[in-house]
């Protein structure tokens, strides 16, 4: 939605609200009207006046049915059912005072009207309505006998069958909440941990979305995996492990605080919904959690041998970095597993490659940053697997360079260069872009200039001048049978050569067509078979042993492509 579609929304939904609290407010002045003269005055109300207001009141109600419920949610309901209440007992009060009062046959609506409230209304408001309905029968009994032995005779009983039919009534209903809530905990809540299980968190997830999106506030999502859980378990035993989820639990619940939904996600994973939390005050709880996990002893074997454990965690915010669900928890999980490749016992909030560019490339050159934005966000556009490609690129860059101990400075360049490889692609028609099929002569051509391009786009951004050199390069063979300038062996820039690696790695294990995608031992496979052909065969062998440790990255990308399982390590 655009910025002018926004404002003309606010507007119109400003303009509902005060509709709505206009009219709420002149059917208040009738209710106090009636009020006075029927229940306090004892006087007859103009037909025509009783229409008129009866009438507005109705009107209130359909709009208030038929609208969007903003205002309704906004006060949780209360005032309007108070309102209804209020409303139909004067209605009832005024049918029996004008159909004979302490005669009149009508009686019984209250008593209808007490069942309902009772079914259907809070105990506090179905409550009143039982006294209402007591006193008002008492009170025109004794106005008509002026007597205290004959409303004791005639009304009492009477009011004293209210209180009964009450009472009763709000048994039955006591048991069948306590039934439901039983019921609902066997549903809802995690046997072991006693924290919300994972059906209750997606379902509290999208109510919360709806309500972020409604109300135009944060909402954000904390996932937490207990590190080595499984040595843990097969070192002390299952029954010791429980003991940890337990606890783990327990601290969460403590550190997440009242009002924010903890639930096990999984086996040795946690999650946090934090509605209204941006991403700094979220940051905060996680680290509080991290914390409060870290300096926690456990005890093995009545106290004789002290367990020191520590978990990962990763969060994401919306609408900061995440605008659906899915992606919330898709980008707190991708921060997760970053807290895990980096050492582990460490909370990582979901960045937006761009934004860490933009921080720390581009900081002083905001227009350039907007014009690379905007590039990628145009190719997104055009065809979301590039994107994601990139994405996952630029996290095994992250995996690979750690493993071959680069300095922050040239992790961060290999992390950016591989992000950006194929910016170039900007230039590729839609049908070229997206075409998964085998390319035409003239579709080669147009594809193999994609890399000149990239560099034409950035060959005047000062702060992304080593970046141009694997943008252009990428596409280069280690034995000169590359493009675009048949450059070999070690003539090709190093981080152009990595690059090429991970593309080639991610490219097979991530096929747009699944049934194309190769499981891990395949693709890796496949790598080998280009060693001293394709790619440098020393740094092609370092960036395979470094996936086979760590294995458990290429699962959480490509489980749904290959069909493999996530091994717990």
């Amino acid at each position: 939605m655009n910025h002018i579609d926004k404002k003309r929304k606010e507007s119109i939904n400003k303009m509902v609200d005060s509709f709505k609290l206009l009219s709420l407010i002149f059917s208040a002045v009738g209710f106090f009207y009636i009020v006075f003269n029927v229940v306090i005055k004892f006087e007859a109300i103009e037909p025509f006046v009783f229409s008129l207001i009866s009438s507005l009141l109705a009107i209130v109600y359909i709009v208030d049915l038929t609208l969007d419920k903003r205002l309704l949610n906004k006060f949780k309901g209360k005032i309007f059912e108070y309102i209804e209440c209020t409303v139909l007992l004067i209605i009832y009060s005024k049918l029996i005072l004008e159909s004979g009062g302490v005669f009149s046959n009508y009686k019984f609506v209250l008593v209808i009207y007490i069942i309902l409230t009772c079914i259907q209304r809070s105990r506090i408001l179905s409550s009143i309505v039982c006294i209402y309905s007591c006193l008002f029968i008492t009170i025109v009994s004794y106005s008509y006998y002026k007597s205290l032995p004959n409303v004791i005779v005639n009304d009492i009983p009477l009011a004293i069958s209210f209180i009964g039919i009450y009472i009763i009534l709000r048994i039955f209903i006591i048991a069948e909440e306590n039934a439901r809530e039983k019921i609902s905990k066997i549903a809802n809540i995690d046997y072991l941990t006693k924290v919300y299980n994972r059906r209750f968190f997606n379902q509290s997830l999208k109510n919360s979305f709806d309500e972020a999106t409604r109300l135009q506030s944060y909402l954000s999502i904390i996932l937490l995996d207990i590190d080595y859980f499984k040595k843990v378990n097969d070192t002390y035993g299952h029954s010791f492990g429980d003991k940890v989820l337990s606890t783990m639990a327990g601290i969460i619940k403590d550190e997440a605080g009242k009002g924010n939904v903890v639930a096990r996600y999984g086996g040795e994973e946690f999650a946090v919904i934090l509605p209204g939390n941006n991403g700094d005050e979220a940051l905060e709880v996680a680290e509080r959690i991290r914390s409060r996990i870290e300096s926690h002893i456990f005890y093995y074997e009545l106290g004789l041998e002290e367990v020191k454990i520590t978990a990962s965690l990763g969060l994401c915010t919306y609408p900061d970095r995440a605008s659906t669900t899915s992606q919330l928890i898709n980008r707190a999980d991708d921060a997760l597993y970053k807290a895990k490749f980096l050492n582990r016992n460490r909370v990582e909030a979901y960045d937006c490659i761009l934004e860490e560019i933009k921080r720390d490339v581009l900081q002083n050159n905001l227009d350039l940053y907007m014009n690379i934005k905007t590039i990628m966000n145009e190719i997104n556009s055009r065809d979301g697997f590039t994107i994601e490609h990139s994405e996952r690129m630029a996290m095994y860059a992250d995996m690979f360079s750690r493993d071959i101990g680069l300095c922050e400075r040239d992790r961060k360049l290999l992390r950016y260069s591989a992000y950006m490889h194929d910016i170039g692609k900007i230039a590729l028609t839609k049908e070229t872009l997206i075409r998964r099929e085998e390319l035409k002569d003239d579709e080669i051509e147009e594809y193999m200039a994609h890399s000149k391009e990239g560099v034409e786009l950035i060959k005047d951004m000062i702060p992304l001048k080593e970046i141009q050199k694997v943008v252009l390069y990428h596409h280069e063979r280690y034995d000169g049978h590359g493009h675009p300038s048949g450059l070999k062996g070690e003539d090709i820039p190093y981080f152009a050569r990595i690059v090429s690696i991970i593309d080639a790695f991610d490219s097979l294990t991530s096929s747009f067509d699944v049934r194309t995608a190769r499981n891990l031992n395949s693709s890796i496979d496949k790598l080998r078979l280009g060693k001293g052909k394709d790619f440098d065969p020393e740094l092609c062998e370092i960036f395979i042993n470094a996936m086979l440790k760590n294995d458990k990255l290429f699962y959480s990308f490509n489980k749904k492509n290959t069909g493999e399982e996530e091994v717990d390590v």
